[in-house]
């Protein structure tokens, strides 16, 4: 008998809805066993590698980074999955340069999103390299970028000052 994949799926938000990260792990496990390719399973996975309470530790944030390459892999549009695998390489595993290459793969899906010119001029700065870090910053004004939301305006601000 083949598995539900949807149903499973349906299990897994109600464990969510429960607060049973035990089950959501079982259930996440057996959706991505059955299709590797179920992103959001991926993204549910990521989440509960990271602890409920407090910093997660090298292996929780490496499990966490593995599951969200694979939802950016099959749902290259999920921009949670994007932020959570930059956030997880810069302040957890502190591999800046990685998190440069994370985020050009980000503007390679969507070249006219702001958010990942903007991680990669926070992280330019950080190496120091701040030739490079305003050719990009000066990038975010180019004819056909997306408008930034007042968050990331702010952060420009707080980048360039």
């Amino acid at each position: 008998m083949a598995v539900d994949v949807e149903d499973l799926w349906l299990q897994a938000i109600d464990a969510q809805d429960e607060g049973d990260r035990d089950e959501m792990c079982r259930l996440s496990d057996d959706i991505i066993a059955a299709e590797p390719e179920y992103a959001e399973a991926w993204w549910m996975r990521a989440n509960l590698e990271l602890p409920a309470q407090g910093m997660p530790n090298l292996r929780e944030a490496s499990r966490c980074l593995r599951a969200c390459r694979k939802v950016v892999e099959y749902d290259p549009e999920n921009r949670r999955a994007w932020w959570r695998g930059g956030q997880i390489l810069v302040e957890e595993l502190g591999m800046l340069e990685e998190a440069l290459s994370w985020w050009q793969l980000r503007r390679e899906v969507s070249p006219t999103d702001p958010e990942p010119l903007i991680e990669q001029v926070a992280i330019l700065a950080d190496l120091g390299q701040y030739g490079i870090a305003s050719e990009r910053l000066n990038q975010l004004w180019m004819e056909g970028m997306d408008a930034m939301a007042h968050s990331q305006l702010m952060r420009i601000a707080r980048l360039h000052g």
